[in-house]
């Protein structure tokens, strides 16, 4: 399960000097390869609820590198998340690997903006929220059959709009979801709750170009009119370029994109 937790903050007005010259998108990467083995508590920001022995950092087995994170049933991983401060569309990838629970989803007691329930049942679900803390989950079709398969979820968080995305193994299975609560405003943290022993990789979050800016070098100029151009007639088939070059978040680049970046040079 992924949560924006809700704070006390202004969001950042979009503008066409989005970031530092030459800033990478990516704003926190973590494949656990330089964390110690044994308990994840304490590290790198990490935090677990039983805080010793039941969470721990291993190299049995990893989606990348050489180590991953392993939860016992019935435990909680927390990681507050600060990177992505005064970022109005946000990226967060993990990779998963278990059989799913057969358990209920559980909603957290804080406010949160997309949650993602493994279920043994239904397999990978989705809740469309209705932006007052409640909603309906909704089935991917991606099945939990085989619990050594590493399964890619990848969200795409809209707080200016409310939104969310979810793509699984590379695929687009969820769009325009409503947030579970419309009192969030940023991405504050990350939690994963284990109803059944399970285990996590490669955890990322990146932000998304703004205001056509797709280059991320702090100024939409004729360079990324041409980047998003070519995208037109050979779209990315990676969701985070994909989701750079989609100027109007409809989940194809056309020429409307090209035209809405060209705008932003000319003060349209």
């Amino acid at each position: 399960m992924m949560r924006s937790l809700s704070r006390v903050a202004s969001m950042a007005a979009l503008s066409v000097l989005a970031a530092a010259a030459g800033a990478s998108p990516v704003l926190l990467s973590q494949d656990f390869d330089t964390f110690s083995l044994g308990n994840l508590n304490g590290q790198q920001g990490w935090t677990s609820t039983p805080v010793a022995g039941a969470q721990v950092v291993n190299d049995a087995a990893a989606q990348s590198g050489a180590r991953s994170v392993s939860l016992a049933a019935n435990t909680i991983i927390d990681r507050s998340i600060t990177e992505a401060n005064g970022q109005a569309v946000v990226w967060t990838q993990s990779y998963f690997r278990g059989s799913g629970t057969t358990s209920a989803p559980n909603y957290p007691a804080d406010p949160a903006s997309a949650i993602v329930h493994l279920s043994a049942t239904n397999g990978i679900q989705v809740l469309n929220g209705n932006g007052s803390g409640g909603g309906a989950f909704e089935n991917t079709g991606v099945a939990l059959n085989n619990p050594s398969q590493w399964h890619q979820i990848l969200i795409r968080q809209d707080y200016t709009n409310k939104t969310w995305d979810c793509w699984v193994n590379g695929a687009l299975e969820a769009q325009d979801l409503g947030f579970r609560d419309n009192s969030v405003d940023h991405l504050g943290g990350f939690r994963q709750y284990a109803g059944v022993a399970c285990s996590m990789d490669t955890f990322l979050i990146r932000r998304s170009a703004v205001g056509g800016d797709v280059n991320f070098d702090g100024v939409t100029d004729a360079a990324d009119v041409v980047t998003t151009a070519n995208a037109v007639s050979a779209p990315p088939s990676d969701p985070f370029l994909l989701g750079d070059v989609d100027f109007d978040g409809n989940g194809v680049v056309e020429n409307a994109d090209v035209q809405a970046t060209a705008d932003v040079i000319l003060g349209l």
